[in-house]
């Protein structure tokens, strides 16, 4: 959440044409951590909102959520491990099903940073704090996981480390 590692992405999505019809990004837990000389996602991204539902080409919808732990639920450990256990808001996730209340035919692909499931085996020797941080799934990715079946959705998602990638 360094402004010169927002203004580098910025750089770059503009090299490939970044403009709000055509471009989806949503935040990983990186881009939310407030420490000193950081600036937040919504300072480079002021106009993006979550869900963020559109039709990017006839019959093709992309929408973004955000899966970060809101700060004003941070606990000690959010904070020390950079809020890596993941939050999916269940207001977005309704204003999300509404959004495309009535879509048949159209292809929605989801983005979203957290991987909405279990991530790694529990680790006896790891602390209870720890365990939750590291070894439980986001908060609500049942309820995500239920909303994403009804609406035949491609999940693309990130966060997860390739030595736990899988399928979802």
């Amino acid at each position: 959440a360094h402004p010169a590692e927002f203004r580098k992405i910025c750089d770059e999505l503009e090299e490939f044409g970044f403009d709000r019809g055509n471009t989806t990004v949503v935040p990983g837990n990186h881009d939310r951590i407030m420490f000193p000389r950081s600036e937040s996602f919504e300072t480079f991204f002021p106009e993006v909102t979550f869900p963020d539902v559109r039709e990017i080409v006839p019959g093709i919808i992309i929408a973004g959520l955000d899966s970060n732990v809101p700060a004003e639920n941070w606990s000690l450990w959010d904070l020390i491990s950079a809020s890596t256990r993941g939050y999916i808001d269940p207001e977005q996730l309704r204003n999300l099903e509404s959004k495309l209340d009535g879509i048949t035919d159209e292809f929605v692909v989801t983005g979203i940073h957290h991987l909405p499931m279990q991530r790694r085996r529990i680790v006896k020797c790891v602390p209870e704090p720890l365990r939750k941080t590291y070894f439980d799934e986001p908060e609500h990715s049942k309820e995500f996981r239920k909303l994403a079946r009804k609406l035949d959705t491609l999940v693309l998602c990130g966060h997860d480390h390739p030595k736990q990638s899988r399928v979802v």
